[in-house]
């Protein structure tokens, strides 16, 4: 008999608010054909590599590192952990239970913050190099978090250690709180982009449904 499963949904909604960078140019995005004057409706719009949930490639930090067309499709799909770290200052804790081929999600909890970018991005806790090189060691597939960004500083070491390891990432994840204490497969889906340093991504989870 097959399981019944039921399916989370990890990715923010992608419109002109997503949260951005300081400075960096918010989503724009237009109707530029409708039923009343063209027969259809359509949308155009103008996207960076990194805006709403999306994933790093090591392109992204690492010249002439792999982009998306390096990859199959099975580096996004993986048994999905989840660390707690609400209220942590540091990130620094030794994964228990993590397997190569995981995929590791940080609750931060953050992601409530999305209007308020010093909470969103500065309120989360800093990963330490030590923990990226525990999870680095571990073979994890992907590196997954509900803030901005896996560094705060202008040099982006955690992003360089990890993508030079393979180990990808995924930023602005949503509802990983609902993911705490369950078993889970995590499924990332990129936008297909040629050569791309990143991608945005629809992000969800697998879980089976509980029998009573």
């Amino acid at each position: 008999m097959s399981k019944e499963c039921i399916y989370m949904d990890l990715t923010m909604t992608l419109n002109e608010n997503v949260p951005v960078f300081p400075g960096c140019p918010r989503p724009i995005i237009k109707q530029c054909a409708t039923i009343a004057k063209d027969g259809w409706n359509e949308k155009e719009y103008t996207l960076r590599s990194h805006h709403g949930t999306h994933i790093d490639f090591p392109l992204h930090m690492i010249e002439g590192g792999k982009n998306q067309n390096d990859y199959e499709v099975d580096k996004f799909i993986g048994r999905g952990k989840i660390l707690d770290v609400r209220d942590k200052k540091f990130v620094n804790e030794t994964p228990e239970s993590i397997d190569e081929g995981d995929i590791l999600l940080l609750c931060t909890g953050c992601s409530k913050y999305q209007d308020d970018f010093q909470k969103y991005h500065h309120g989360a806790p800093i990963i330490t190099e030590e923990f990226a090189d525990e999870i680095i060691k571990k073979k994890i597939k992907i590196l997954g978090l509900d803030t901005w960004s896996a560094d705060k500083g202008k040099t982006f070491p955690i992003h360089r250690k990890l993508l030079s390891n393979d180990v990808l990432i995924v930023e602005g994840l949503v509802n990983l709180e609902k993911l705490l204490g369950k078993e889970f497969k995590i499924y990332v889906a990129p936008i297909r982009l040629d050569g791309f340093d990143g991608s945005p991504a629809r992000v969800f989870a697998e879980l089976e449904k509980s029998r009573r």
